[in-house]
């Protein structure tokens, strides 16, 4: 019996293959439903995503499940406008900062609270040493694509590590972005 045999690590797999096997419906939902990718801005939240796209039918927000999170979910809603909310998050660091796992990362970054127009609201949240995000200016999303990816892969392991110079750079570019669109 190897390392890697056992029932919890059946488990994971099971439960990363019903997930990818998910967002595959979802894509294709998407692409019944006449939504295209455009410009993209997903956050990790949990081991699940928040996202906001900006498509030709309007702003689309969407939300994904993680791993173990099989009652959940992916959702997409459409919107033709936003109203934004923004925080500012600092997040002290404790002990040695996370340091050979001692302590805690802190982290700096903000919080976008998306209010639309059906009174719906949403939530982006990109702190530094916390998230993750994946920005896609053009080409493949791969949230929307509609072919399974390899093995039992998961579309949150394509973000990035959110590091202090990525949330100047972000804010600057999606703060204008999204208030354009109403």
């Amino acid at each position: 019996m190897g390392i890697y045999d056992n029932i919890s690590e059946k488990q994971r797999k099971d439960s990363l293959a019903l997930l990818e096997d998910k967002r595959v419906a979802f894509a294709k939902k998407l692409a019944d439903m006449g939504l295209t990718p455009g410009r993209a801005l997903y956050v990790q939240c949990g081991g699940g995503f928040h996202g906001v796209v900006l498509s030709s039918r309007g702003i689309l927000y969407l939300t994904g499940p993680g791993p173990m999170e099989q009652e959940d979910d992916f959702t997409v809603s459409v919107h033709n406008g936003v109203e934004l909310s923004y925080e500012e998050v600092r997040i002290a660091s404790q002990g040695l900062g996370g340091i050979f796992g001692f302590g805690k990362k802190g982290g700096v970054g903000f919080k976008l609270t998306l209010s639309f127009p059906d009174g719906s609201t949403g939530e982006l949240e990109l702190v530094s040493g916390q998230h993750t995000f994946m920005e896609v200016h053009k080409g493949k999303d791969p949230v929307f694509d509609q072919k399974r990816r390899r093995g039992f892969s998961n579309v949150v392991w394509e973000f990035k590590p959110l590091e202090p110079k990525h949330v100047q750079a972000l804010r600057d570019r999606w703060m204008p972005l999204l208030r354009e669109t109403r």
